[in-house]
């Protein structure tokens, strides 16, 4: 049966709000937005013979969109079947995962903190106390107005970094670049997207920057959540760390 370019047009827009909620592989993609766009195909058509037309209109699509559940819960139910059927990732593959996000922030944040200290050092040599510590370290102290205020323009720095990085990267993707390399993302614990509020609590740890605050939130996971391998904050958050595919640790 034909369909209206307005019905067409009403449908694949409908099917695209639900595909933007659901966070899998691109083929499995493609085959859920086939599986929706022929099932509300189907119905329409079915309200279009109801009405004896012989082409689906924008309003055969409509009634159908009525009688569905909002896009978001048609999303979520998707991803509670699909995040069901992939293993949770454990303290060996999250802890690889964080090192690797050290290494690349701390090497990120190096080359902007020196590019932005360097110059002010050179130029006002006089305001920085430069001493060699032993084993060879050099250590570098604020001593004047100058010098001081970059300090904090540096730590002011490196703390945006830290939530830039950890946070709004997260909490905007689902994943760190570290968790990406190992094939991890981060989800709520009902299988849909993360937000900026879950990023935010899950990542306390990281951002406070305490080792030992970081060690506890994960022995937390070994002693106390271990079956759902989730770190005590990611308890708090209602969140979960998979493996993109179904690989065992």
């Amino acid at each position: 049966m034909e369909i209206s370019d307005d019905a067409k047009a009403r449908l694949t827009n409908r099917v695209n709000r639900i595909v933007a909620d659901i966070d899998v592989y691109e083929a499995e993609k493609k085959e859920i937005t086939r599986e929706l766009t022929s099932n509300f195909y189907d119905r329409s058509m079915t309200r279009a013979m109801a009405r004896g037309s012989k082409i689906i209109e924008k309003q055969d699509v409509d009634a159908v969109f009525a009688d569905s559940e909002d896009p978001k819960e048609i999303a979520a139910g998707y991803m509670h079947t699909y995040v069901s059927s992939l293993q949770r990732a454990g303290i060996l593959s999250r802890g690889i995962a964080y090192l690797i996000d050290l290494i690349i922030f701390v090497l990120i944040i190096g080359i902007i903190v020196f590019m932005i200290g360097a110059p002010f050092y050179f130029i006002f040599p006089d305001q920085f106390n430069t001493r060699f510590l032993d084993g060879g370290d050099i250590f570098v102290e604020p001593e004047g107005p100058i010098a001081v205020l970059v300090s904090f323009l540096l730590g002011t720095t490196v703390l945006i970094g830290m939530l830039v990085y950890f946070i709004v990267i997260e909490g905007r993707f689902g994943f760190t670049p570290g968790k990406w390399l190992l094939g991890l993302r981060v989800l709520r614990e009902d299988g849909t997207r993360i937000g900026y509020v879950e990023a935010i609590i899950r990542n306390i740890p990281k951002v406070v920057g305490n080792s030992v605050f970081i060690v506890i939130d994960a022995l937390l996971m070994l002693l106390l959540f271990n079956k759902e391998k989730q770190r005590g904050f990611d308890k708090i958050a209602r969140t979960i760390v998979v493996h993109k595919s179904k690989k065992e640790e």
